[in-house]
């Protein structure tokens, strides 16, 4: 179960880079997406500090998404 969730996240947090190269605002939900997946694996894994550290990194997209909505709006 484990290495098909891995290889979901993995695949979306390329996407999201990719989608970031190209300036596309729907890269935040890929990567919310992406950390929401990591999040999962981890709890079945049972790595509690990885899944804090996803947690950062959604507050951290969070505010990236907002950021970048405020700008575009200028």
């Amino acid at each position: 179960m484990l290495i098909p969730l891995q290889i979901i996240g993995v695949t979306l947090a390329i996407i999201g880079c990719l989608l970031n190269v190209y300036k596309k605002k729907s890269c935040w939900v890929v990567w919310l997406a992406a950390n929401a997946v990591f999040i999962w694996v981890y709890i079945l894994a049972g790595l509690h500090i990885a899944i804090f550290l996803q947690c950062v990194y959604i507050v951290i997209n969070i505010w990236g998404w907002q950021k970048w909505s405020f700008e575009k709006q200028q």
